[in-house]
């Protein structure tokens, strides 16, 4: 979509598609009427769609130099002739809102529906439902898989034009009961029936209880917390359940027979028409295995296993939060990788790499303290240290880095000693290299990662300072 403005002739053209319309502005002497012009240019609100709401935009459009006229305050729009369409609406942050207008022969509009512009994403891993991630024997196959942003509500539609007869050439004989598997029963398949439990869910409020809240780029984020055994949350449970097959690896659904499983919801709170309206963003589960102590008898220990940001909203600072201690089962690597940024980011604030002591070669009584304080397991406090040294190291400075280095494939060897029982001094000497540079490689990775998230952190920031002294 392309917007070019003439401002000799204050001509407006828009091309889409191929194809353009223009529309010739005659001067007025009335300043309102001209200012709500200006109005419409600002917000960039063009018509997408005509005739076909089946089709989601964009799509070729044709206007014919139809004569249309927008009416603020009312939400109202003229038009010549009986139409069904869509408009979309540019806005700040990328927020668009997709309004749906029929007019009906007087002019009347005779339906109103405000949502939220579908946001769209492609799966990662699909294999534990397809085999080999691919679907033969279909022309121009189209999977959709709508939810609603709320509560989760799932829409399947399977399109295709043609399918080949010999049946063995078709991997897949039914997708849509291949897919329904790993949907819950409540799983619509007619889009009037989805678009009207739609309208109708206005007033939605995430279940559970709410235990944090937090703002970024100016949204206000909440975090909920609930048991499976409420029924509203074994409902959103059921309805985002899919998510984790097609965004972690190798991961499987939860029991939800099993009431340990705690679940946390994450929705950005929105405002419109002075009601709050939801927006879900992602989730974790997690579960509370028994904890053995003489002490007491009631305690648990927490162990997420699923940790899910939804892929539009994936490194925005949703996963910052300030955690003593929690295992993770089977960590996936971007797992990992946030841990030991989140775990530095801590430790840094907490002064442990201002201390004297802090320099190649740590002293193990030292770290063993250190360790207790941050409460973080010795294995992961050790590659937080080891990261951090690296980060602060002068590599030119070949006797501080003969420490660094001595330093961490002694601690390979100790944690490998039975393994490296069958090697002679040299292969000894040649593996724990091999390792030590498999190490650095990562740690560099990690370290490169964090310097870009704080040079993004620091760009929004100044957008948003910047921002407030033009407002």
């Amino acid at each position: 979509m392309e917007k070019t403005k003439n401002s000799k002739s204050k001509d407006t053209k828009i091309s889409i598609n191929n194809h353009s319309l223009k529309k010739n502005h005659k001067k007025r002497t009335s300043s309102s009427h001209d200012s709500k012009i200006n109005k419409f240019k600002r917000k960039n609100i063009y018509l997408l769609k005509k005739d076909n709401p089946n089709l989601a935009p964009p799509m070729d459009l044709s206007l014919y130099n139809l004569k249309y006229s927008w009416l603020y305050g009312k939400k109202r729009i003229q038009r010549r002739r009986l139409i069904l369409f869509e408009v979309l609406q540019l806005q700040q942050r990328q927020r668009r809102i997709l309004r749906s207008y029929k007019k009906s022969r007087n002019g009347e509009i005779a339906n109103i529906n405000e949502t939220k512009m579908p946001i769209i994403f492609h799966p990662i891993y699909t294999y534990s439902i397809f085999e080999e991630e691919r679907i033969t024997g279909y022309k121009d196959l189209n999977i959709n898989l709508k939810f609603c942003c709320c509560d989760l509500q799932v829409y399947l539609k399977v399109q295709y034009t043609d399918k080949v007869e010999n049946e063995k050439y078709i991997s897949c004989k039914n997708i849509e009961e291949t897919l329904k598997k790993y949907l819950p029963e409540t799983v619509i398949t007619d889009e009037t029936i989805f678009y009207s439990y739609l309208r109708n869910n206005t007033s939605f409020v995430p279940p559970g209880n709410k235990i944090s809240s937090y703002m970024f780029n100016n949204s206000v984020f909440e975090v909920f917390m609930g048991s499976i055994v409420d029924p509203e949350i074994e409902k959103i449970v059921n309805n985002m359940q899919i998510f984790s097959l097609f965004l972690i690896e190798g991961a499987s659904f939860i029991d939800i027979e099993d009431s340990k499983w705690l679940i946390f919801l994450l929705y950005e709170k929105q405002s419109r028409n002075y009601q709050d309206h939801y927006c879900f963003i992602g989730y974790s589960t997690v579960y509370l295995y028994y904890w053995y102590s003489r002490e007491f008898h009631d305690n648990s220990r927490a162990r997420i296993a699923q940790f899910v940001i939804l892929p539009p909203f994936q490194r925005n600072g949703h996963g910052d939060s300030k955690i003593q201690e929690i295992t993770v089962e089977d960590p996936s690597d971007e797992f990992q990788d946030m841990r030991d940024k989140q775990d530095i980011i801590r430790l840094k604030i907490s002064g442990i790499f201002n201390e004297k002591e802090f320099k190649p070669p740590i002293p193990y009584l030292w770290i063993l303290d250190a360790q207790k304080k941050s409460k973080i397991s010795l294995n992961q406090f050790f590659r937080c240290i080891e990261i951090a040294l690296l980060e602060r190291l002068n590599i030119r400075d070949e006797k501080a880095y003969k420490e660094y280095r001595l330093q961490i494939k002694q601690r390979i060897y100790k944690k490998n000693f039975g393994n490296f029982n069958q090697y002679n001094k040299d292969e000894i000497l040649k593996k724990l290299e091999e390792t030590y540079k498999s190490i650095e490689r990562d740690y560099l990775r990690i370290i490169k990662s964090m310097k870009t998230h704080k040079c993004r952190e620091q760009d929004s920031s100044d957008r948003t300072k910047r921002k407030e002294v033009y407002t």
